[in-house]
Formats: structure tokens, C-alpha cells, sequence
């Protein structure tokens, strides 16, 4: 069994040249030549790229090549052969593409582009796992980074799956699956295409999160019966047991790794039927929780963003309605409400977030502060995970 379309880490492209260096652009405006293709191939992939680099890198497409980087590409035979030249004319790469697919092609380029003119990651390419529920079944789904491509996508069966995790280099996927009410931590592996139970007992939820260099999930994970959640890791080193990490009297849940895998942030109840943030240092025989402010009385499901430099979660007021917010863990600047909704998941670019409203999943451009609809109508949808 394989992930549909793009979760095979180490696609097949070739690097003629490349530079990551930073073309001072501040503004993201780029001109694109329609690239040369037969019939209506170059077309097709000029879109492609056009669409790509405007919604997923917040490029700004203008006519006039002059002053601007110049993006540029060629379709031969099964190969897109791509070039992008900075704003003074000179080539930052050329590369070569062929992983079977025309539109995956124009979207690489895409990433590479934004890449090599911002530093930061695209998301062009990425995919979004999420869990929609209706008829009483929770499945998983997939969509592409913009919402279209939206499948269901179930590994391993069962009669609810739940609380996906994607590995930081999608080629694993951490789940619970759950078969009337007891529950299983299912890791499912896309390149051996075999499908792993890492607990023993049956749990009543597990929520994971993987460390930045794949190699351990932070989970929190309720044993049934008594549905108290505690945080383990699990390392993967042959078939080593979880680590309890910490064990209080209250529950920890949804936890989320920093960058730099030092610290875990995770939320838990502080009295009064709410929830606050708290920090733990994974590497420590007795981590210690430290309290995260974040300026909102009742805060739950935090994710730290791939640059490190925000947590996104979810406020609750006092009427029950949920609202996206930011705080900013080394301090220096006030925390934000930035939308309504909850679930947040952040891109690689650390620049956009998915979330949801009940029934639809939804994202959110930090820069520009604009949402969009990306799925609907399925059903009601939770839990999403982005890839890297």
C-alpha cells in the first residue's frame, strides 16, 4: 500500500546547479515565462507554477522581467529543465525534474523558488492529512497544501482512525486506531508499506507528536480504563517499550516539539474546567513543567511553529467559542488572536496555518492575515497534520 501521490521522500530530480542564495527581494515580486512545452503542455504547467508561487510563496507576478527574479522552464521529453535567474540577471539555479508528473514538477519548481529567494521552505508540494467524522466513523483524509485532491485515506482499517502525526520526512505516519471504544497507537510505514501497534494495552486516546529528527514521538496517552493522560516517548531503537515521561494527577495533551527538539509544549488543566501551556525538557530523568504564558485565561492545543518563533493554539472564552491565537516563546512580543477556530497545524514556511471550524478545513496566511476554504462539505472535519 502506498500514500497517494506524494508522500515518497527522495523524489527523483536532478541538480545541475544551485545556489540558496538570497536574492534581496523583499516585495516577492517575480516575472515567470510561460514555459515551452508541446500543445497545450507548457500552458497547463505555466498555471501550475503561476498558482502555486502566488498562493503557496506570496509571490507577486509581474510582467516586466526587469529588476525582478526571472523564473523560467522547459518541458523535455519526461523532464521539466528549469532555470531561475536573480534580480541583477544572475542564474541562482538550473535543475532538472522527473518525478513522473508534470504538475509535481511545476510544483518542486515552485518550492525551490521560494527557497532560493526567501530561505524559507514552500509548501507547494506539501499535503495535509485531517480526520473528518460522519455516519458515527471517524477516517482519515488527504488534500494537497490548497485543498484540492481531498480522499479518503485509511491505513490499516479499523473502525475509527484518529490523531494523525506525519514524520517530519513523511515517510511515517502515527495514528490511533480505535475498534468499539479501545484504542490502539498505530505507526504506518510508506516506503516498507507495514503497519506497527506500539502499545500493548488498549488506550482510550493518544495524541503524538514527533521529534524534529524523526527518531521519537512525544505522546499522550490514556490508558483505558482509567482515561488519565500522561506523556511518553517513544524512541525508536528496535522494539523499546514508551518512557513515561511525566506522570502528575492531571492530564497532558496535544504535544508539540520544538525545532531544535530541546522543549515540548503541551497543554493541561490548571483548575476551573481550564487549560493552560506548559514546557518540558525531554532530555531530563525528571522533567520539571514551566508555565508558558499566554495571556489568554484558557489555552489548549499549542504547535510550535517550524522556525521556533511562535506557538499557535487554541483560546476558549467563556461562552465556549474557540479562537486561533500566537505567543511568542522567547517573549518580546504580546500574544495575538489571529482567527476563529481550533485544531491549528503550521506549514513548513512557519509563514501559513491550517485549522478548522467544525465543518470545514480552512487556512490562514499570517503575512497578509487572509483565510481561505480548503475543504468542505465531507462531513466534520478535525485533527489536521501537514507535512514538511
Amino acid at each position: 500500500m502506498r500514500f497517494p501521490r506524494r508522500f515518497f521522500p527522495g523524489a527523483a530530480f536532478l541538480a545541475l546547479s544551485f545556489s540558496y542564495s538570497i536574492a534581496g527581494n523583499n516585495n516577492r515580486s517575480i516575472a515567470v515565462k510561460k514555459i515551452e512545452g508541446d500543445g497545450k503542455a507548457g500552458s497547463i504547467a505555466t498555471r501550475i507554477l503561476n498558482n502555486a508561487l502566488v498562493k503557496a510563496g506570496g509571490f507577486r507576478l509581474v510582467p516586466n522581467p526587469n529588476g525582478v527574479p526571472v523564473a523560467s522552464a522547459k518541458i523535455d521529453g519526461n523532464k521539466l529543465v528549469a532555470e531561475l535567474k536573480g534580480a541583477e540577471g544572475k542564474t541562482l539555479f538550473t535543475r532538472e525534474y522527473e518525478r513522473g508528473n508534470l504538475e509535481l514538477d511545476a510544483l518542486q519548481f515552485a518550492d525551490d523558488i521560494t527557497l532560493a529567494l526567501t530561505n524559507v521552505p514552500g509548501i507547494a508540494t506539501s499535503q495535509i492529512v485531517f480526520v473528518v467524522t460522519r455516519n458515527r466513523r471517524r477516517e482519515l483524509f488527504v488534500c494537497d497544501y490548497d485543498g484540492r485532491n481531498a480522499r479518503p485515506f485509511l491505513p490499516g482499517g479499523g473502525e475509527s482512525n484518529v490523531a494523525p502525526a506525519i514524520s517530519p520526512d513523511g515517510s511515517k505516519l502515527a495514528f490511533t486506531q480505535l475498534n468499539r471504544g479501545a484504542g490502539s497507537l498505530v505507526l504506518f510505514d510508506f516506503q516498507e508499506e507495514s503497519r506497527v501497534q506500539l502499545t500493548d494495552e488498549p488506550v482510550a486516546f493518544a495524541q503524538s507528536a514527533w521529534s524534529p529528527d524523526g527518531k521519537m514521538l512525544a505522546v499522550a496517552l490514556a490508558k483505558l480504563p482509567q482515561k488519565q493522560a500522561d506523556l511518553h516517548l517513544i524512541r525508536f531503537r528496535g522494539r523499546q517499550a514508551p518512557r513515561i515521561v511525566l506522570e502528575t494527577p492531571v492530564s497532558e495533551t496535544r504535544p508539540s516539539w520544538s525545532p531544535d527538539g530541546d522543549r515540548i509544549v503541551y497543554s493541561a488543566p490548571i483548575g476551573g474546567n481550564r487549560n493552560g501551556l506548559f514546557f518540558i525538557k525531554p532530555d531530563q530523568r525528571s522533567p520539571q513543567p514551566e508555565a508558558f504564558p499566554t495571556g489568554f485565561a484558557n489555552s489548549s492545543s499549542p504547535a510550535w511553529s517550524p522556525d521556533g518563533r511562535q506557538v499557535a493554539f487554541v483560546s476558549t472564552d467563556s461562552r465556549g467559542r474557540k479562537s486561533i491565537c500566537i505567543a511568542y516563546p522567547e517573549g518580546g512580543r504580546q500574544p495575538r488572536r489571529v482567527t476563529a477556530g481550533t485544531d491549528p497545524a503550521w506549514g513548513a514556511d512557519s509563514r501559513h496555518l491550517v485549522f478548522t471550524t467544525g465543518w470545514e478545513l480552512r487556512s490562514l496566511d499570517l503575512t497578509t492575515g487572509k483565510t481561505a476554504i480548503l475543504v468542505k462539505g465531507i462531513g466534520s472535519i478535525s485533527e489536521p497534520t501537514w507535512t514538511r
